[in-house]
């Protein structure tokens, strides 16, 4: 779905991905020179002021190695609740991506953090099986 936004909507969202990026540079990812560059200008005449939020997922692989991944999503949904949570799961089973990152607009209904935590917990019965 693609709507006008506000200029703080558009400059916030500009932050955020070029915060993602400078991150992800350092964290030893792909990221061209050229996207960490972009300006606010650059970054409204290539996603439109009628941008798409699906337009701005960011899909990096590590330096030394491709086939380690990273995708970040930005959902259209305020609130993100366990649905988006599964569909994005869904999309990412397909690219095997290591390491999904949620860009969520205001905050996590409870029940989707539960889900996400459930996906990091370590099993504790394994665990202690292979001790």
């Amino acid at each position: 779905m693609s709507t006008s936004l506000s200029e703080e909507e558009i400059k916030r969202l500009f932050r955020i991905r070029k915060t993602v990026m400078e991150m992800l540079k350092d964290k030893n990812y792909l990221v061209g020179d050229f996207k960490l560059e972009m300006d606010r200008r650059q970054f409204v005449s290539k996603y439109g002021e009628h941008m798409n939020r699906e337009d701005l997922v960011i899909s990096k692989s590590m330096k030394n190695d491709s086939s380690e991944q990273i995708h970040v999503f930005f959902p259209d949904e305020a609130k993100v609740g366990v649905k988006t949570i599964k569909n994005y799961i869904h999309r990412m089973k397909s690219k095997r991506p290591r390491v999904p990152f949620l860009n969520k607009r205001k905050y996590l209904k409870k029940t989707s953090t539960n889900v996400s935590a459930q996906k990091s917990k370590p099993n504790k019965r394994k665990n202690k099986a292979q001790k």
